[in-house]
């Protein structure tokens, strides 16, 4: 066995809800999910003719969360991917959260890592690939909004 640390993300939970904080829908048939967490703070310079040795002077601005994306095995009878492509179309704003796996692999309440719940709106939904040489593929692109991301919780 490896001594690594590492894990794949096997059992990972994307759960949404539309009630405030709460996020317990599971969305079936997710292949992969990227960006998560994504943080880039924007930088400003506050050089001025007197800064010390000729050194930029930088201040930091607002923070951005980038976006999430997900693609999955669409499915175009399922529930939940029907109700994401319409929050996406009706711009509605879901709470969503992400659950790994512990270290065993299982999924659920024992599981270590957790972001959210956050706000966000589901920003892109591109459906595509359908054919006859494998599943009928779909991605979406969650964007955070506002101040609502509640971020890591970690077992101690």
């Amino acid at each position: 066995m490896a001594n690594t640390l590492g894990r794949i993300a096997h059992n990972l939970a994307l759960t949404y809800g539309t009630t405030s904080g709460t996020a317990t829908t599971v969305i079936p048939e997710i292949e992969s999910i990227s960006g998560v967490p994504s943080i880039k703070v924007e930088m400003h310079d506050s050089s001025n003719l007197t800064s010390a040795n000729r050194i930029r002077e930088k201040i930091a601005g607002m923070v951005d969360l980038g976006e999430i994306s997900v693609a999955l095995n669409y499915i175009n009878e399922n529930a939940t991917h029907i109700a994401i492509m319409l929050a996406a179309k009706n711009r509605t704003k879901l709470w969503w959260k992400f659950i790994m796996p512990d270290s065993a692999g299982a999924a659920g309440a024992g599981a270590s890592y957790t972001f959210g719940p956050f706000e966000g709106v589901v920003s892109d939904w591109t459906g595509g690939q359908f054919g006859l040489s494998g599943p009928n593929k779909a991605t979406f692109k969650i964007t955070p909004t506002g101040d609502s991301v509640s971020g890591f919780i970690i077992p101690s």
